[in-house]
């Protein structure tokens, strides 16, 4: 079990008995790829680099300026994706980045996993909450699968 914080457009886990974060991950990078509702898992994969984004979208017959990046949170067509990048933070103060090809994470009921799409879904694309709801947006979730 971890403790969710999501940060404008970062995303902190921590144990719940800490609260202290221990890792984060920069949601820009990353991309909502699968949502399983029965067993409320998403799965997250890394964003495309730009470039590669918009030969997929020249690939499709549009203009990369024409489509917004909300239709390119899609993994690209040829099924790659890049390595998530999470940032350990370690108790001396130092860091280290560590790369996984896709990170699971599970909660306890359909309506936080549509919560924390949508949530996720807008940090990647930059978008932060309006000033009165600006905060942290926090839940336990489950499990945190590589």
């Amino acid at each position: 079990h971890a403790w969710l914080s999501l940060c404008y457009t970062l995303l902190f886990f921590s144990a719940p008995q800490m609260g202290i974060p221990y890792a984060f991950l920069e949601l820009k990078r990353i991309i909502v790829a699968a949502l399983d509702e029965e067993s409320r898992v998403m799965s997250l994969v890394g964003a495309p680099e730009s470039d590669e984004a918009d030969a997929d979208v020249a690939a499709a017959g549009e203009s990369p300026a024409n489509v917004s990046k909300a239709t390119a949170a899609f993994p690209p067509a040829s099924g790659r994706s890049m390595p998530i990048s999470i940032v350990l933070l370690l108790p001396d103060g130092r860091w280290q980045e560590m790369n996984l090809p896709k990170l699971e994470l599970r909660v306890a009921t359909r309506e936080e996993l549509q919560l924390w799409t949508m949530h996720l879904t807008a940090a990647s694309q930059g978008k932060v909450p309006a000033p009165q709801h600006a905060g942290v947006v926090s839940t336990q979730i489950g499990h945190a699968l590589a």
